[in-house]
């Protein structure tokens, strides 16, 4: 069985990167960029940046994978009992949903029939949307989907604007489209080589 360690057993490996970090946040925030030469070297200087950010990680991963593994198994483990638990909820609550739609449809036959005779039926005083047991009670959500019939005759308001297609356009070189007003921001990236 995995072996908790206290943080401080830990802590004393990722404590190595301590005084990097500290020089680190220091010589930024002595900075200054002042010509392009001075850009370049901030640009290299972020590069060890992420080095440093990566090493850090590297060791983090080192010393969480014992605890990752064995959480990694214990879900497993209950995944094999919860996976065919939520199978037994959602059959029973399709048994149940069956159940209602049957009676309602079994509620119209028998309004249809007395209909057809001349015979007034009382409507059902049983509420079947809602039920309580023992231990829980259940209730009726409703919710809605639609298709598209017709788009044409879709009003305005409910139409959407295809963000996907208008970045497509847009990186391909298309400048101006009508309704929308495109700017330009800049960001500067580092890549290490």
């Amino acid at each position: 069985m995995l072996e908790l360690v206290k943080i401080d057993a830990i802590r004393g490996e990722l404590d190595a990167y301590k005084e990097e970090v500290q020089q680190v946040l220091w010589y930024t925030k002595a900075l200054e960029i002042k010509s392009a030469k001075d850009a370049t070297k901030a640009v290299d200087y972020i590069a060890g940046v992420k080095d440093l950010i990566e090493a850090i990680t590297t060791k983090k991963m080192e010393l969480t994978q014992e605890a990752r593994d064995y959480t990694a198994k214990i879900n497993n483990l209950a995944k094999s009992f919860l996976e065919p638990l939520a199978l037994v909820k959602d059959m029973i609550l399709q048994k149940i949903d069956h159940w209602k739609l049957e009676e309602a449809r079994f509620e119209a036959e028998a309004a249809k029939s007395a209909e057809e005779f001349g015979v007034e039926v009382l409507p059902s005083f049983v509420d079947n949307s809602k039920l309580g047991a023992e231990k829980a009670s259940s209730y009726e959500r409703e919710s809605y989907s639609y298709t598209i019939a017709d788009e044409s005759l879709v009003p305005r308001e409910y139409l959407a604007l295809d963000d996907k297609k208008i970045r497509a356009v847009i990186k391909a070189g298309v400048r101006n489209i009508p309704g929308l007003v495109i700017t330009k921001s800049t960001k500067t990236i580092v890549k290490r080589f």
